[in-house]
């Protein structure tokens, strides 16, 4: 095992220090691109295209009514369980948020490939 530095409560091994040492090099590296945060990322408007894209009007017009005002998200998701489309909702989100990605890869030219 390494050698350990101790401060304030804090317990670190040499191992740790060299992965940090690293992590701030790649930081500070012209190649380093930071990924998008949660905040980034507008999950509220997905839910907005969610609600949209049913076929059903009147689908439509409970999912939009549910997410209108404070407590949208707890609303919603009660909805679409009570709905029964609590996996149409994750396919969905989760193809928005791969659109996302893809988006920010080639925006930093950052080759890559769908699974």
């Amino acid at each position: 095992m390494g050698r350990l530095y101790q401060s304030q409560n804090i317990t670190i091994t040499e191992y740790d220090r060299e992965e940090e040492t690293e992590a701030l090099q790649a930081e500070n590296s012209s190649d380093f691109v930071a990924l998008p945060s949660k905040f980034d990322i507008d999950e509220y408007s997905i839910l907005e295209d969610f609600c949209r894209s049913s076929g059903d009007q009147r689908v439509r017009e409970r999912l939009s009514e549910t997410i209108q005002g404070s407590g949208a998200f707890r609303r919603f998701k009660a909805e679409i369980r009570r709905l029964d489309l609590e996996d149409a909702w994750y396919r969905f989100r989760e193809k928005a948020f791969e659109s996302t990605a893809a988006t920010f890869l080639d925006t930093h030219g950052i080759p890559y490939k769908r699974p």
